[in-house]
């Protein structure tokens, strides 16, 4: 779901709709759901019961990190140019 939000939030359109009725940059709305979904998988990791389970609570973590590391990065880096 964040993956499909971060490239719907980096369309022209969806960021001056959102950044001038709200005010927040779409890149934050995604940030936080990317962080939720890390807290998820660190969540069901304690209660897998199987491998298979657990596996993909550790694909889960690696995918929200990597996703989490990428947006600070755009974020940071835009707003050095801002």
């Amino acid at each position: 779901m964040s993956v499909a939000l971060f490239f719907v939030s980096t369309s022209k359109n969806f960021f001056y709709t959102l950044s001038l009725d709200i005010g927040i940059h779409p890149l934050y709305i995604v940030l936080v759901l990317t962080i939720i979904t890390l807290l998820l998988a660190v969540g069901g990791l304690g209660t897998a019961s199987s491998g298979l389970l657990m596996l993909r609570s550790y694909f889960s973590i690696i995918l929200s990190l990597g996703l989490s590391v990428i947006i600070v990065v755009v974020i940071v880096v835009a707003g050095l140019f801002a």
